[in-house]
């Protein structure tokens, strides 16, 4: 039975992912301006403009794992706010649930004191009733 990958598991991959790429392009980056300055240093030109060409290719490298690195990060960013908007969507429903169920509780508490209300009235007309009762009785 495969694992379900959570959303904040996904996002903690792609962080990674982008962290490791934004390393490997800074050092790729690095390789190139060696390379250039290796180039620009080498008096023979033929080894000069191949070195030259080397640290272009290298510096496109590092681009596109930089650019590669952008797109994680931005991976990451879409996927957090879903996660947000999700948390959002979630509190408005739970507070839209305990705002119904205290309506209904006021709504319970207040047919409960109606019918207190109702039961008071009731025993004072028997109340009167026995004392009407009494006095005929005792004239």
């Amino acid at each position: 039975m495969a694992e379900e990958v959570t959303r904040g598991d996904k996002m903690m991959e792609l962080a990674e992912k982008a962290e490791q790429l934004s390393m490997e392009a800074e050092k790729v980056s690095e390789e190139a301006a060696a390379m250039a300055e290796k180039a620009a240093a080498n008096e023979n030109d033929d080894e000069a403009i191949k070195q030259a060409e080397e640290a272009e290719e290298l510096a496109n490298k590092a681009d596109k794992l930089a650019d590669e690195a952008d797109k994680c990060v931005a991976e990451v960013d879409k996927l957090a706010d879903e996660e947000t908007k999700e948390i959002e969507k979630q509190i408005a429903e739970d507070e839209a649930e305990l705002e119904a169920a205290k309506k209904e509780f006021d709504a319970e508490i207040a047919a409960a004191e109606a019918e207190a209300a109702k039961q008071e009235e009731e025993i004072a007309k028997a109340e009167a009733e026995i004392e009407k009762e009494l006095k005929e009785t005792a004239k």
